[in-house]
């Protein structure tokens, strides 16, 4: 029996897919370890699966630290240099006691210490991309925040495109210090640049979203497999759909559907209240998803808006007439698959490079970022609803859209074990 170690860290998007895919390793007749956050223990033990927390540990209650993560100019920054750099010594720990045993390992980007784990036991590693814009490809040039604008040079051709890619990670590259110092203690020969060319193994990758979505492209790592989404049909905690959910989507009209995902609803409270005005001013039937510690008592949403925790996407949104959300890549693939309009009011990170695909798809709109007017934002979803263009792309799009992804990426680990 194969013992496999998936290592994540993030948010409940950046665990779904490696749980997904846990699952249908164990289906396959292979021993599965998660390494991941405390948080996520009864999530990943519920499963079935193994599970062996890794640092650095986070408090998913701390709001100033998740505002710090998602601030769309200085989060990448805050997230490497201030949560993973510090605890880079302490991670690599974890994992190598986890791989105890391991013939294969497969992490996340942000699992710094997995190309060297992987090394020092050497066993075959590979990379799960969970969407596009990690990939960094010339060919598909991403957007990138602050650097929004460098959407606009994918014309000027692949060259110019890897040569401003390059700029930005060497004068990036002394956030990856403490890893090439770790490296050094080892007794490791030099690596590559860690937030770049370290994290792309040799052995295979896994692009972890549709082709329809992002199509492979002659840059990306050497053997990797484009999967597509590999969906986790429940939701948090997983908990069902609530009834009085479920009798709202049924009991008139589609609703819109506003949600934040599982990390920004915890710093968006004003952006909440915007959301509610905004739906009694367009008349239509809303659900609203305020987060698990958000408390009803001080909104105050007309008799057609239903305020929720939680929702489970897979279920509510092909109900929904328009979602709106942050674009993370778990939404946004959900949403996909319902084949319903988006609206994507991007946070922070991939979420920008997300929302721009969208718009291109014509599957939705791209609103430009949270700071956006509540006239704006009700103007979006006044044309995502009566713009007919914008469902018709989206139910084509639904069409291209598998839900096997979890099993062809456990297949292909298999393989390559």
């Amino acid at each position: 029996m194969k013992r496999i170690v998936l290592a994540t860290f993030g948010s409940y998007g950046d665990l779904n897919p490696y749980i997904a895919i846990g699952v249908a390793l164990r289906h396959l007749g292979a021993e599965v370890c998660v390494v991941a956050p405390e948080p996520y223990r009864g999530d990943i033990l519920r499963h079935g699966l193994e599970f062996i927390p890794t640092r650095p540990e986070v408090d998913v209650e701390d709001t100033g630290l998740i505002g710090s993560v998602m601030n769309p100019w200085a989060g990448a920054e805050f997230l490497t240099r201030k949560l993973l750099m510090p605890a880079l010594r302490e991670s690599y720990e974890d994992l190598f006691a986890a791989c105890e045993g391991a013939d294969f390992l497969l992490s996340h980007v942000l699992v710094l210490a997995a190309p060297i784990v992987a090394e020092q036991k050497r066993i075959p590693w590979a990379t799960a991309f969970l969407q596009p814009m990690v990939l960094f490809s010339a060919y598909d040039m991403p957007v990138i925040p602050p650097l929004t604008g460098l959407r606009y040079l994918r014309s000027l051709g692949p060259r110019f495109n890897k040569a401003v890619l390059r700029l930005l990670f060497t004068l990036s590259a002394h956030w990856g210090q403490p890893v090439h110092q770790l490296r050094r203690d080892l007794g490791l020969p030099p690596g590559p640049n860690p937030l770049f060319d370290a994290y792309r193994s040799p052995f295979g990758n896994l692009a972890l979203f549709a082709e329809v979505y992002a199509s492979a492209q002659p840059d990306w790592p050497v053997q990797t497999e484009l999967c597509g989404f590999p969906f986790l049909d429940e939701d948090l905690g997983g908990t069902a759909l609530q009834p009085e959910t479920d009798e709202f989507t049924r009991a008139g009209a589609r609703p819109v559907v506003f949600t934040l995902g599982s990390a920004a609803v915890r710093i968006a409270h004003e952006f909440i209240r915007r959301v509610i005005e905004i739906s009694g001013r367009l008349r239509e039937r809303a659900i609203i998803v305020i987060g698990e510690q958000a408390s009803e008592r001080d909104l105050h949403p007309t008799k057609d808006v239903l305020l929720v925790p939680s929702l489970p996407y897979f279920e509510v949104f092909p109900r929904a007439s328009v979602i709106v959300h942050s674009g993370g890549i778990g939404t946004t693939a959900h949403a996909l698959r319902a084949g319903v309009p988006q609206i994507i009011v991007p946070f922070a990170h991939d979420q920008f490079d997300n929302a721009d695909r969208i718009a291109r798809l014509h599957c939705g709109i791209n609103a430009g970022s949270r700071r956006i007017s509540s006239t704006r934002l009700t103007k979006c979803i006044q044309r995502a609803i009566t713009d007919t263009s914008y469902m018709s792309a989206a139910e084509n799009i639904a069409d291209r859209i598998t839900t096997d992804g979890a099993q062809r990426a456990a297949k292909h680990l298999l393989s390559i074990c």
